[in-house]
């Protein structure tokens, strides 16, 4: 699909039929190019992309036929989220891609300066009536943050509701819970 000067596959909204291999080839291309995903071995990205490739859960964008941003996401059960946030394998993972209602953003790669235009794009076209979340990695302090997001369709006490009713399963947290449960 078109919108303004891109090009945009995304899958579960329009099904424009390029080709996993034309996608691999595209992602791959562009995790390369990008500084924070580049020293990735080459030989994990098949583990990496291919099965959220497969299940079509990703968005992936051109300017004048030039991938520039890659996307892959994935809509979690609370219990998928709470696997996630402790670190499980991504094969038991990708099994769980689509086991719930938390959208979790996986791969940002926009190697050029265009992070401002996906975040728009991201939260006006892709997911416009949703909240996601992303793991955001700070190299230089070596730390972890949770960075969540809202479509532009929800206002922001549509978005506190949301988030009230499905808070982050931290692992400590998700144990709490089942105690809390018994």
């Amino acid at each position: 699909m078109k919108i303004g000067k891109y090009t945009v596959y995304a899958p579960f909204l329009a099904d424009d039929k390029p080709s996993e291999a034309e996608i691999w080839g595209a992602s791959v291309w562009l995790w390369m190019l990008s500084p924070r995903h580049s020293k990735t071995p080459l030989r994990a990205l098949g583990k990496l992309l291919l099965p959220l490739i497969k299940q079509k859960q990703y968005v992936l964008v051109l300017e004048n036929n030039q991938p520039c941003f890659f996307l892959s996401w994935g809509a979690l059960s609370a219990e998928t989220e709470q696997r996630y946030l402790s670190g499980c394998d991504e094969s038991e993972l990708y099994q769980q891609l689509r086991s719930g209602n938390r959208i979790w953003l996986f791969d940002w790669i926009a190697p050029s300066d265009e992070d401002n235009e996906m975040a728009e794009l991201i939260m006006s076209t892709i997911f416009p009536d949703q909240c996601f979340r992303m793991l955001r990695l700070n190299e230089s302090e070596k730390s972890i943050r949770i960075i969540e997001f809202k479509g532009h369709k929800l206002s922001e006490k549509q978005a506190d509701e949301w988030r009230a009713a499905h808070p982050v399963m931290y692992p400590q947290k998700a144990q709490q819970n089942q105690q809390e449960q018994q």
